[in-house]
C-alpha cells in the first residue's frame, strides 16, 4: 500500500491497517473466499428452509458477484505483473 494513502486514514471495517496492507488481489481473494462461504451457507439455508423460491435470487447474485471479482483479481494481477516487470 502507497504510505501516502494511509496518513490519516484508519480502516472502517478491517481491524488495523497492518490488516489492510496487503496487494489488492490478496484482499479481494479473501473477500471472494468469504463471500463463496456465504454462498455456501445460503445453499444451506435453502436446503433446510421452505423459502427457496424467495431467496434463490440471493444465491445467484452472490454466483454473480463471485465470478465478476475473478476477472478483476485476473485483471489486476496481470496489471500487477506487467508494471512490476518494466
Amino acid at each position: 500500500m502507497k504510505k501516502d494513502l494511509m496518513v490519516n486514514k484508519n480502516p472502517i471495517y478491517y481491524k488495523s491497517v497492518k490488516e489492510i496492507d496487503k496487494p489488492v488481489n490478496v484482499l479481494l481473494q479473501e473477500l471472494q473466499n468469504e463471500l463463496t462461504s456465504i454462498r455456501g451457507k445460503m445453499y444451506d439455508i435453502n436446503s433446510f428452509h421452505d423459502w427457496k423460491e424467495r431467496t434463490e435470487y440471493i444465491d445467484g447474485t452472490l454466483t454473480c458477484l463471485i465470478i465478476s471479482m475473478s476477472y478483476t483479481i485476473e485483471e489486476i494481477k496481470k496489471f500487477e505483473e506487467k508494471n512490476n516487470r518494466s
